[in-house]
Order: C-alpha cells, then structure tokens, then sequence
C-alpha cells in the first residue's frame, strides 16, 4: 500500500469503536516474530505468510467467516 502498511491499518481499525465486529486476516512476506506477536496482540485473527498454498488460504478465510 503505499501510505499505510498491513499493521498500520490495523492499529486503525483497532480504534474504531465497532473494531470486533471485523476479521482480519493479514498476509505478508515479512515474518518478523515480533511484528507478528504484537499483530495478534492487537486483535488479529490469523497470519499467512507470503507465498502460501491456496487451499491453505481457502480453509482460513472459511473459518474466519464461519464466525
């Protein structure tokens, strides 16, 4: 993005008042643990790490929706 990055728009969303009723699902080729940690400390649902399978992708956003 070329003003924001994945963990900036999260720390947004994350001030919205009705940020639970949001799923977020980041995907990234950075896999910095520290990013990471503090990504789902701040109320990320699930990280795919860059490349990634498909099928893999596919079966987390359903479960992500099944919510």
């Amino acid at each position: 993005m070329p003003r924001m990055n994945g963990y900036d728009v999260l720390f947004t969303l994350g001030k919205e008042p009705n940020f639970n009723r949001f799923r977020i699902l980041m995907l990234a080729e950075r896999a910095i643990d520290e990013d990471i940690i503090n990504a789902y400390e701040n109320g990320l649902d699930d990280y795919i790490q860059k490349p990634f399978k498909i099928d893999v992708f596919e079966a987390k956003v359903k479960k992500l929706i099944g919510r």
